[in-house]
């Protein structure tokens, strides 16, 4: 039979990563132009829909002002005494505003009563057109449709008018009457011309009947618009290739009409961007081309590398030599980290031997602050002496205070106990103490209950208490002060010796604080940083705080442990 052949890794790269390359190239190609037109087809119906919102917005405007003029005239009338004051008051108001024609007070049958413009009226005047009955039907404020003001002479204006029926000055004329005031529909539509969507895109507006009110082109009035009447305000797209947007004018029975042509927004567009991408794509690809090869060349050789050098550790944990540099950064990344992995692992292994060893060492300090000889000769002398005084009780007292004392201190081998049975050692210390030091200071213990059956490492608290009685106190001092605490502050279980001694200086704290952390021998409160950390970690231990004439405070922070067993979690 025939071997199946194989292939290099550089060969497999390649073909993988051409195969790959041509297939994302074509499906970014197809998703891209998608989404490229969604999203200009989105573009184009939110910026059509944004202008016939502008524009009926503007519109709005003008039409407000008029209601508003219109209001502001009907409550003057109200208040004129006489037909003179009417006619100047309408002669003013229009004078004032550049935009109106005219005002006009009419008849219940339709005929002029008062008619103030810019011009001269016709003298064979028998209509109005501005006059229609159904506009004060509803006695609100309406517009009517745009129409010729034929009624002055050698003036004929497209007009806007907008009306009310007025009865209050009916006084005067003994008549119902209706108030009108036409307005040059150019003032309010004009905005409507300036409006361009594109090259081809258009405004107009169109009345609640879809009749056009008012286009900015000759040609869109022979258009029909009648089915825009049947779609709600938005956006439409009635598959004609345009957008359609529609906007009420609030206040008018009008509506605002935008046209957009796909085409011309989208389509073109998408043609431009369609050239680009396909040069940029054949750039990229012959780019691409050219990257596989270099890269996959350069890779492999450093991989069948890096795969002896793992199968060398691997059979005799041997750390492999360094070849040559590498110009790719991956490459080297994996074999430096390779290497520093495989030193890393000797280190640790060297580390743990070490912390085994400084585990025994702490394990025997421990067992020598527990038989202190000065302090049991000490202690002997003191108890002896008693007896030869006749002080049997304060002996006695003094026999159990040290029998509790190494009690505790041996605790069948445990290295943590309770804090309760902790501060119970530190308390018969200092009964021993006091027997020898007499009233040179007093102390007090305070612990809350919800730490007592929690563990710290035992004879942890003994240490402090001595360094605070010898160099705290001294020889010196009268009226000391100890307090020794253990409470749960953040989560953690804080114990603090406490004194109001001779405290020290803050090169002395830092010299403290910097022998607490260095490597090498020592006994008192290093030895209880070291097994502090070497139980808990690194970020508990002890902590100095210190004012010369003031006092110290050591704090030691373990975590909460109830068992070992959580201690192990």
């Amino acid at each position: 039979m025939r071997r199946a052949r194989s292939i290099t890794l550089l060969q497999f790269l390649v073909i993988a990563l051409c195969i790959v390359t041509v297939s994302v190239t074509a499906v970014t190609y197809i998703i891209s132009t998608n989404v490229y037109r969604v999203s200009l087809t989105k573009a184009a119906s939110l910026d059509t829909l944004r202008i016939s919102e502008q524009t009926a917005h503007t519109i709005e405007i003008y039409a407000r002002e008029a209601k508003d003029n219109l209001k502001l005239l009907e409550k003057e009338l109200q208040q004129t005494q006489n037909r003179n004051e009417v006619i100047e008051y309408i002669h003013s108001m229009v004078s004032i505003q550049r935009n109106t024609v005219s005002i006009t007070i009419y008849g219940a049958d339709g005929s002029i009563l008062e008619c103030s413009a810019g011009t001269m009226l016709k003298g064979n005047v028998t209509s109005d057109p501005s006059f229609m009955p159904e506009m004060f039907e509803k006695n609100s404020y309406e517009f009517s449709a745009p129409h010729l003001q034929n009624i002055f002479r050698n003036y004929n204006p497209w007009v806007v008018t907008i009306g009310n029926r007025l009865l209050l000055i009916r006084n005067i004329y003994n008549q119902k009457v209706y108030l009108t005031m036409d307005i040059r529909i150019f003032s309010i539509l004009s905005h409507v011309d300036s409006v361009r969507i594109g090259q081809l895109g258009y405004c107009f507006i169109i009345d609640a009947n879809g009749k056009i009110i008012y286009h900015p082109s000759s040609d869109g009035e022979l258009n029909d618009y009648a089915y825009v009447c049947s779609l709600p305000d938005g956006v439409h797209m009635p598959g004609d290739g345009t957008v359609v947007a529609l906007k009420a004018i609030e206040g008018t029975p009008w509506r605002v009409v935008s046209v957009s042509y796909i085409e011309e927004l989208v389509d073109e567009k998408l043609d431009d961007m369609h050239k680009d991408m396909l040069l940029g794509v054949s750039v990229c690809l012959v780019l691409v081309f050219v990257g596989i090869y270099l890269f996959t060349k350069l890779m492999a050789d450093p991989l069948k590398e890096l795969a002896q050098n793992m199968q060398t550790f691997d059979l005799n944990a041997e750390l492999p030599e360094q070849g040559k540099k590498r110009f790719i950064w991956e490459a080297k990344v994996l074999t430096e980290s390779f290497s520093n992995m495989a030193e890393r692992i000797k280190m640790l292994v060297e580390k743990v031997k070490e912390e085994e060893t400084i585990h025994r060492k702490a394990e025997l300090k421990s067992l020598q602050s527990q038989i202190n000889p000065h302090f049991l000769y000490n202690t002997l002398d003191s108890i002896m002496w008693m007896c030869e005084h006749s002080e049997m009780q304060a002996a006695v007292k003094m026999i159990g205070a040290l029998a509790r004392f190494f009690r505790i201190s041996l605790s069948r081998g445990a290295e943590l106990i309770p804090i309760e049975m902790e501060m119970e050692h530190a308390k018969n210390y200092l009964i021993i103490q006091s027997f020898r030091y007499g009233d040179d200071f007093t102390y007090r213990f305070e612990m809350s209950d919800d730490v007592s059956f929690c563990l710290c490492n035992k004879i942890c608290l003994q240490p402090l208490i001595e360094n605070s009685i010898i160099h705290g106190f001294g020889e010196y001092c009268d009226e000391g002060e100890m307090v020794i605490s253990a409470l749960e502050e953040d989560g953690n279980i804080v114990l603090r010796v406490t004194d109001n001694g001779v405290g020290m200086t803050a090169e002395k704290k830092e010299e403290i604080e910097k022998n607490l952390t260095e490597s090498g021998s020592g006994f008192g409160l290093k030895n209880v940083n070291d097994r502090v950390r070497f139980f808990f970690g690194p970020q508990y231990g002890i902590s100095v705080d210190s004012e010369q004439d003031v006092g110290t405070t050591v704090t030691i922070t373990i975590p909460k442990v109830t068992s070992y067993k959580s201690l192990d979690t």
